[in-house]
């Protein structure tokens, strides 16, 4: 009976130990495991390391950002980033997604005829003319029907600030860029359909760059 009782103190003993020595804190070393500073004894938490691997790939989904939703008549706040030629930028919607961006109803000369390798008529002008108004600034990006033409660029209207009335001439010459561009001769009117929503207005504004000689037109 003796025997038992001390037989069943030593099991009772033994269960106690077990789970503390084998639930005890304490740093880990590059292999996950460490040294029991009582025991001795090196062992390996490898539940801890599970939940801590989890809990860190659930926080890098977390940070990821959302692709935006393009959109027909969508309005975004976009940076620009880079400065392609006059009337062609790319924009970034948030840390992974960057659209390449084509303002609407504006052609701009480019820099070079890549036949003849010469430089064209105010194109060089034109191009600088946009990287100073636009590089690396906060704009407001706003699509029509047609989303993108046939290299897949986005086709937009840029605002260097979002208009109270999207119609008012006033606030179309003073805020939309591609209309800025018109206004002061950097390029001439190119609608392409059916994104005319201002082509009235860009029509008004070039006839006016013209009678006043601005930029192309005065050549």
């Amino acid at each position: 009976m003796i025997y038992i009782k001390k037989l069943f103190s030593v099991l009772l003993i033994t269960l106690l130990i077990i789970p503390a020595a084998s639930a005890h804190p304490g740093p880990t070393d590059a292999d996950g495991g460490h040294y029991d500073e009582e025991t001795g004894e090196y062992h390996f938490h490898e539940i801890e390391q599970e939940s801590s691997s989890s809990q860190s790939t659930a926080s890098i989904s977390e940070n990821k950002p959302a692709l935006a939703t393009i959109l027909s008549h969508g309005q975004y706040y976009v940076r620009v980033t880079r400065v392609i030629d006059g009337n062609t930028v790319e924009a970034a919607f948030n840390e992974t997604q960057v659209e390449r961006v084509r303002l609407i109803g504006i052609n701009t000369p480019p820099e070079t005829v890549h036949t003849q390798n010469a430089v064209q008529y105010y194109g060089k002008e034109t191009t600088e003319y946009t990287k100073a108004m636009l590089t690396d600034k906060k704009v407001w990006l706003f699509l029509d029907v047609k989303l993108r033409d046939e290299h897949q660029h986005l086709l937009g209207y840029i605002w260097m600030e979002k208009p109270k009335d999207g119609e008012d001439p006033q606030e179309i010459r003073s805020k939309m860029f591609n209309a800025i561009l018109l206004l002061e001769g950097y390029g001439q009117v190119m609608i392409m359909q059916p994104n005319s929503q201002y082509e009235d207005i860009f029509g008004n504004i070039q006839a006016e760059a013209r009678e006043y000689n601005r930029g192309i037109w005065n050549k």
